[in-house]
This record gives structure tokens, C-alpha cells and sequence, in this order.
């Protein structure tokens, strides 16, 4: 719904925190990208809805924190394309960044 508040502070809780690796050599940092890619029954991820409603800041979030901007929902849209599609205002926004800033989204780190 357009709170960074509240994305930034479940992504910290998603973030990798030190302990012990488990047994089948997954850590916390595997549990986190698979829950910030995360696909509901529709295929879509947090970054498919971020970028479909216009958030543009929640999508920078969200790609800071390792969501993967060409999973595909079950209608074979990724997330610009997506936004792309809707109508809410700063989804073309997010289309746009998406396209053309994703890729140094690294640097924001």
C-alpha cells in the first residue's frame, strides 16, 4: 500500500543476520531472496505489485534488497512490464527506472 516505512522495516527483518549455517547449507541470506522474490498464487512478486501501484521508492527498496525484476508472473509479465500496463500514477515511473536504473541499483548501497 505505499509504506516504505513498513517495507523498509520487514526487509531489515529479512536481511541476513550472523549465525550458524543449517545442515542443508542454506542461511538466512537464501531464506531472504526467496521471500523478497516471493510469488502469490497469481505469480506475482512484492516488486510486481510495487511497480504495477506506482512506488517507485518501495521498488528501489526492494531491488536494494535483492528482488529479481525479470521473474515472471502466471500472465508471463515481469515487473516493468507490469507497470507498463497499469494506470496508477508513478507506475510509469517505476517502468522507467526499472528499464533504465535497475541495473546500478548496487550503487545505492
Amino acid at each position: 500500500n505505499g509504506k516504505l516505512g513498513m517495507v523498509e522495516y520487514l526487509l531489515e527483518r529479512l536481511a541476513p543476520q550472523p549465525a550458524e549455517p543449517q545442515a542443508n547449507g542454506s542461511g538466512a541470506g537464501a531464506q531472504s531472496m526467496l521471500l523478497v522474490n516471493h510469488q502469490n498464487v497469481s505469480g506475482n512478486t512484492p516488486l510486481h505489485w510495487a511497480a504495477l501501484n506506482g512506488h517507485i521508492e518501495i521498488v528501489k527498496a526492494l531491488v536494494r534488497a535483492g528482488a529479481d525484476p525479470t521473474v515472471v508472473n502466471g500472465a508471463g509479465r515481469d515487473a516493468v512490464v507490469a507497470a507498463e500496463y497499469s494506470s496508477q500514477a508513478g507506475a510509469e515511473e517505476c517502468a522507467t527506472w526499472l528499464l533504465r536504473d535497475c541495473s546500478k541499483a548496487s550503487l545505492f548501497t
